[in-house]
């Protein structure tokens, strides 16, 4: 017996813990996550699909559709902004993920680059990588449903640097 405890009181008290303690376990271990989780660097095969990347859900059925810039677009300049557009899914609640990847020879293709939880239809950047000679990006949506398909890939060959002076 613990000396000055009321050993009653003690445990009642560390019965109420365990259950408390016994109910957060329950609630917690039955909650399912909204979305897939992905590896944190997936491989990535010759024809660029992700190996170990979330898998769309369910309730996502429609994939964003590219606007802009065409497949195979060249941007004029490294310092002149791409606004990168596509069309919308039905469902308003949706945010994008655009995804870049970039290469020295169009064929094997670099870590992904991510911009997750893009409001609206629409993402403006630079060319941050000079050393490549090609980049080329996708879209998918993510709503309350979980992650629609991703797009296709459509590819950017990026200017060749202008010489130093």
């Amino acid at each position: 017996m613990l000396k000055g405890v009321d050993n009653g009181r003690w445990a009642i008290g560390a019965a109420a813990f365990a259950l408390l303690l016994l109910a957060i376990v329950t609630m917690l271990g039955s909650e399912q996550p909204a979305t897939s989780v992905s590896a944190a660097s997936p491989a990535i095969t010759a024809s660029g699909a992700s190996v170990g990347a979330s898998t769309p859900l369910a309730g996502v059925s429609s994939i964003p559709t590219l606007l802009s810039p065409a497949d195979g677009t060249r941007p004029a300049s490294l310092d002149t902004p791409v606004t990168f557009a596509w069309q919308p899914i039905s469902d308003p609640s949706a945010s994008y993920n655009l995804e870049f990847q970039y290469s020295h020879d169009g064929n094997t293709w670099f870590k992904p680059e991510i911009v997750y939880g893009i409001i609206g239809t629409n993402y403006q950047r630079r060319n941050r990588f000079l050393e490549y000679s090609y980049a080329r990006w996708r879209v998918w949506a993510t709503t309350y449903s979980g992650d629609s398909a991703r797009s296709d890939w459509r590819q950017l060959p990026l200017p060749p640097l202008s010489p130093s002076g």
